[in-house]
């Protein structure tokens, strides 16, 4: 163990856990730990080559990767270990608004919810395209396939598990917070949640969502997990073009009110797994 390298813990160890330790053991300058939720677990992965947690150690970024109804437990349980905390959205799921959030200053201070896609390449060249432009609305769309997400049968997915924190508002929430990264704060939201595919569960799968910005924008939502096809897009209005940003190509098109020709502004692909979650890492180290 390198004393000059950070210190950073995984909580959790599902499919998002795994995949963080793998990413920051990738990277030299990180020591990285994984935690479970228990010992039998912990022992498990350890003869696999994992660094387990210890309690000796005060760590420099602690990462929560579990079940969003576990998400203030760990946060309680975790932050006296870790500098600073990044928790997966959401903090809380939306069926558990109930619960009161109660966690002290000093622990308040140190917790940050985990919407990494404001770290896209592609969404930072596309806020400074826009910056001086008149914008009137805009749209946000993703669009996937719950089935082809995990390597699991699907109705094991904790994303049909209410109680664990599932359905399409929890976990395809980072439209929400891009509309309010790129436009602006958020007035109020309204729309509706439905069942268009897994009828068979307690959670809602596809949303319409109309956002009202305190700018006097508005802004539309579509997010579904039940697609026959893939798309995720943001869609911005302003008073000469309609600028267009593709997450999954990475092309910033604009399209001219004047000569209905679409252009290529840019292209912003990058590698996923690496670039965004080092951007996100030193943001906040």
């Amino acid at each position: 163990m390198n004393d000059l390298k950070q210190k950073v813990l995984i909580i959790g160890t599902g499919s998002i856990g795994k995949r963080h330790y793998r990413i920051f053991k990738d990277l030299l300058f990180c020591d990285t730990f994984i935690k479970s939720s228990n010992l039998y677990r912990d022992n498990e992965l350890k003869k696999k080559g994992y660094q387990i947690f210890q309690e000796n150690i005060k760590y420099d970024v602690g990462i929560i990767a579990t079940s969003s109804d576990i998400h203030l437990t760990n946060i309680s349980r975790y932050s006296e270990f870790c500098r600073i905390l990044l928790v997966e959205k959401p903090i809380i799921s939306i069926y558990n608004f109930e619960t009161n959030l109660v966690v002290d200053n000093k622990t308040k201070k140190k917790v940050y919810v985990g919407y990494n896609k404001r770290f896209e390449k592609g969404i930072s060249k596309l806020r400074n395209f826009i910056k001086n432009k008149k914008i009137l609305a805009a749209k946000f769309t993703c669009l996937s396939n719950l089935e082809n997400w995990r390597n699991q049968p699907v109705l094991d997915s904790i994303s049909l598990n209410r109680e664990r924190g599932g359905g399409v508002l929890n976990e395809l929430s980072h439209e929400i917070d891009l509309s309010s990264f790129i436009i602006g704060k958020i007035k109020d939201i309204q729309g509706n949640v439905f069942q268009k595919k897994f009828t068979n569960t307690m959670v809602e799968d596809t949303a319409s969502l109309k956002i009202k910005h305190k700018r006097g924008i508005e802004s539309l939502v579509e997010i579904s997990f039940a697609s026959s096809f893939e798309e995720r897009k943001i869609e911005i209005r302003t008073d000469r073009e309609v600028i267009f940003y593709d997450h999954l190509s990475g092309d910033i098109k604009v399209k001219s009110f004047d000569t209905q020709n679409y252009c290529l502004i840019e292209n912003a692909k990058e590698e996923r797994d690496m670039s965004i979650f080092k951007k996100f890492f030193f943001k906040f180290i």
